[in-house]
C-alpha cells in the first residue's frame, strides 16, 4: 500500500533535516576564513607597499612575525574547516545512502 513510499517519504525529509542541521556551521567557518584571508592579504599589500622602508629600517623580522601569525590563523582554520567537512560527508554518505538503501528493503 502506501506505507513504503510513504516510509521512504517520511525518511528522506528526516534524513534531510538533519543533514541540513549538521551543515548550518559551514556558513561561519567561510565568514572567518574570508576574514582570515582579507587580513592576510592586507598585511601581504602592506608590505609590498612599504618594502623600502621595511629593508631599511631592519624591519623584516617584525613583519615576518606578523605574516607567519596570520598564516598559522588561516592554516589552523582552514584544517578544521577540511575536518569538519570530511565528517559530515562521511555521515551524509552513511545516511542518504546507505541507511536508504536498509529503509527502503525493511519497508
Amino acid at each position: 500500500g502506501l506505507w513504503a513510499p510513504g516510509g521512504m517519504l517520511a525518511y528522506l525529509t528526516l534524513s534531510g533535516l538533519l543533514l541540513t542541521h549538521l551543515r548550518r556551521p559551514i556558513g561561519h567557518y567561510t565568514v572567518r576564513e574570508q576574514r582570515l584571508e582579507g587580513h592576510f592579504r592586507h598585511i601581504s599589500s602592506r608590505i609590498i607597499t612599504n618594502s623600502e622602508e621595511i629593508a631599511f629600517y631592519r624591519g623584516h623580522e617584525r613583519e615576518r612575525h606578523w605574516v607567519d601569525k596570520i598564516w598559522n590563523k588561516l592554516e589552523d582554520h582552514l584544517r578544521s574547516v577540511m575536518q569538519f567537512r570530511f565528517g559530515v560527508g562521511m555521515i551524509d554518505t552513511v545516511v542518504a545512502k546507505y541507511l536508504a538503501t536498509v529503509v527502503g528493503y525493511s519497508i
